[in-house]
């Protein structure tokens, strides 16, 4: 490149002494190009990857540790801690509540947020027997729920409202509406999902359910 194919880029020539100086002192003209900043999720992702890789070495190596270095006990901690990121339960393996509850005449209620381990999601699974109603009418104070029906036929009561709902049928109910269930002739079987809140649900007096 020629000095005036170096000044049209913007990029003057400098003499080597110059340039020598220039390394030192941080010239404007040598600055090189700033790279943006790692952002927040690859990060995460980048401490995930490095730890992952850590575990495999520790899995590798002998587990009584060598003199002069420290123990992998850290590691396993690591690892336990990893083991938490996603937790995986069948459905049927939840215990039912209803007949603790006295509902067992009513509905199958598996509440899974504990053994999901879930600490901001709830999700349960219902199952209404043929013809029945829910055993009682709640609403809540903050959450929003998502009623997914699994299968089977029947009607949500919806404060004064009442629908039919069907397979596949999805239903998002506001915190304030009072909802209830009824199962048609072949029963209803419906998951729940909503956020967490302590002592957020409220039973409802509905002569529709009693």
């Amino acid at each position: 490149m020629s000095q005036n194919d170096a000044l049209t880029a913007g990029t003057p020539l400098l003499h080597p002494r110059k340039l020598r100086q220039s390394r030192r002192t941080g010239d404007p003209r040598r600055r090189l190009p700033v790279r943006p900043p790692i952002s927040r999720s690859r990060s995460l992702g980048l401490a995930v990857v490095a730890a992952r890789s850590a575990l495999r070495y520790a899995r590798t190596t002998s587990a009584a540790p060598r003199p002069g270095r420290r123990s992998s006990a850290p590691l396993a901690d690591l690892e336990d801690e990893m083991s938490r990121a996603h937790t995986q339960v069948n459905l049927t393996d939840v215990q039912d509540a209803a007949p603790a509850g006295g509902f067992g005449d009513r509905w199958e209620a598996r509440v899974a947020r504990v053994d999901l381990e879930a600490e901001q999601t709830g999700v349960t699974h219902l199952r209404l027997h043929p013809g029945k109603r829910s055993p009682f009418a709640h609403r809540h104070g903050r959450a929003e729920e998502v009623y997914v029906i699994v299968a089977g036929t029947g009607r949500v009561k919806l404060d004064g409202e009442i629908a039919d709902v069907r397979a596949r049928d999805a239903i998002r109910i506001a915190p304030e509406v009072v909802r209830a269930f009824e199962a048609g002739p072949d029963g209803l079987e419906l998951l729940v999902f909503g956020p967490h809140y302590e002592s957020d649900g409220e039973q409802v007096d509905d002569a529709w359910v009693n």
